[in-house]
């Protein structure tokens, strides 16, 4: 059911198999799937102005690209 104290619902404020920490919220499954580089996107869209898909390797080129370009030193 969860642990901590209760909210204001009554219920447990953590869910099951959570747990407190004092740094960033980590969620985590424990389930770490092997999704090869090739087939791997990232899809964005519905309200958003321009809908796109990016693929691993065309998102790392952009990411790299927009680094670079911005880079002062």
């Amino acid at each position: 059911m969860g642990s901590g104290p209760t909210n204001r619902h009554g219920m447990p404020q953590l869910p099951p198999d959570q747990y407190e920490t004092k740094k960033w919220p980590v969620l985590d499954l424990g389930i770490k799937p092997e999704v090869p580089r090739a087939t791997w996107k990232l899809t964005v869209d519905g309200a958003v102005a321009a809908p796109r898909t990016l693929a691993w390797l065309t998102s790392r080129r952009s990411s790299r690209s927009r680094t670079s370009a911005t880079s002062t030193a």
